[in-house]
């Protein structure tokens, strides 16, 4: 079991993803030993005072690498919200205290006969911080196959989007769908007009075989949840992190 730690961070990179997404990576002075999927608290200046938000990590964590000394995280702006603030103005150099890691949101010792990974917007970062996990599974067993579903607005706010398209296109047995609420136009092959919720159908998905993880917006995860439950999933094959929005 992982230790849940406070350490300080320094920002030392920022960039836009997307007009409503920032990827922030900060240095620590000490290594940082989590899994992928998992995520931190990070607190922060605010007024007088201080607040705190989770944000779960990106970095693309290589399977044999225990510890890392730098962490990325995707913060979504929202208008108003202390956090997008904070976030927009820092500047490379800014320390905030981040202390974690948390959440069970990570791969299992043993593999299901298929992963399917669910998400909308941000919610992609813990499948993200997983790639390499997953390629290195799916190189050890041959008939393990993964599917990640990706529910955004546009292909704009596609985050990581060409990193998940040239894994399915490496590897056979690694799907990626991306599914526009706002975006009909165009459509290539593995996009799809709508909600996440629609393509479920699709899936043939069963207990049996299959394990669910689902990380994103609320409305989605109680939707999915209702869903899959329905099929006979439970809390041993369904995993879950809602991502919550505040603009206080």
């Amino acid at each position: 079991m992982l230790m849940n730690t406070a350490t300080s961070l320094t920002l030392i990179d920022k960039k836009y993803l997307s007009p409503r997404s920032l990827e922030l990576s900060y240095q620590s002075d000490k290594p940082l030993k989590y899994l992928a999927g998992q995520f931190y608290s990070l607190r922060f200046p605010c007024g007088d005072g201080f607040k705190s938000r989770s944000y779960s990590v990106v970095n693309n964590k290589r399977a044999d690498q225990n510890e890392e000394f730098t962490l990325s995280f995707v913060i979504t702006l929202v208008e108003g919200g202390a956090a997008s603030e904070y976030f927009r103005s820092a500047k490379p150099g800014s320390e905030i205290e981040a202390s974690g890691p948390f959440g069970n949101l990570v791969l299992p010792r043993s593999n299901p006969k298929r992963f399917i990974l669910i998400a909308t917007g941000a919610g992609v970062a813990p499948y993200r911080s997983m790639l390499d996990e997953l390629t290195n599974r799916l190189h050890a067993e041959p008939e393990l196959k993964t599917e990640l579903i990706l529910g955004v607005r546009n292909r704009e706010e596609l985050l990581y989007g060409e990193e998940f398209k040239a894994l399915s296109a490496r590897e056979e047995r690694f799907g990626f769908n991306a599914v526009f609420s706002r975006e009909n136009n165009n459509l290539a092959e593995g996009e799809f007009s709508g909600h996440v919720t629609e393509l479920y159908t699709l899936l043939e998905a069963s207990p049996n075989d299959d394990m669910i993880y689902l990380c994103g917006h609320p409305q989605m995860i109680d939707d999915s949840v209702s869903f899959f439950e329905n099929l006979g999933f439970s809390a041993a094959n369904l995993k879950r992190e809602k991502y919550l929005f505040s603009a206080i």
